[in-house]
């Protein structure tokens, strides 16, 4: 993990490969591309969101992953966020435990 104040450690998924953990910085502008256009999020669990492209479906995106009964299409980032909404890095066990999830997907 970086010292860096500005970096997340997220695991990103691409459409058909597997999940990685990687470390970007906290900005709008890189998350938009790695989704490949304008982000938006989707809370999936207590303290944790789904970062993903806001036009994905109308863009014909490829089937990324499917988490509690929700579709996404296109490259997706898990990420945390705290109490005032800010994102936070993935802590070593939601890592785990998302991409386990992600097996196969």
């Amino acid at each position: 993990m970086s010292e860096n104040p500005f970096a997340l450690t997220v695991l990103y998924k691409q459409p058909g490969e597997k999940p990685e953990v990687m470390e970007i910085m906290n900005s709008v502008g890189d998350m938009d591309d790695l989704v490949h256009g304008k982000i938006e999020s989707q809370g999936i669990d207590d303290g944790v969101c789904i970062i993903y492209n806001n036009l994905a479906v109308k863009m014909s995106m490829p089937l990324c992953a499917t988490i509690y009964n929700q579709t996404f299409y296109g490259p997706i980032i898990f990420v945390e966020f705290d109490e005032n909404g800010a994102l936070r890095s993935l802590d070593p066990a939601n890592i785990e435990y998302y991409s386990s999830m992600l097996e196969g997907q």
